[in-house]
């Protein structure tokens, strides 16, 4: 489940909802075209905007685990008092 929030640019977000939405509707349907669709609905359907758009979150995953992604913290488990699973400290 997705969390929206009231304010900031959540439009992700909203792309995982839509394509989870198309994918449950119709398992075989083509991902690249549900993003585009996406994109076309959300930013406008000019091809060179929505190619532009598709490359960006194309990319995005490797964005995260070469930049964004600090493994040593990855690596361990660190709860702080009360909030491990269940509660248990």
């Amino acid at each position: 489940m997705s969390l929206y929030l009231k304010s900031g640019f959540w439009q992700l977000y909203d792309l995982n909802g839509y394509a989870g939405g198309r994918l449950g509707w119709d398992p075989s349907s083509d991902l690249g075209a549900v993003n585009a669709d996406w994109i076309a609905r959300t930013f406008g359907d000019d091809p060179a905007v929505v190619r532009a758009v598709g490359e960006v979150l194309s990319r995005s995953r490797e964005t995260v685990l070469d930049g964004l992604y600090i493994r040593p913290y990855a690596v361990r488990q660190v709860f702080a008092r009360g909030s491990g699973p269940s509660g248990i400290p």
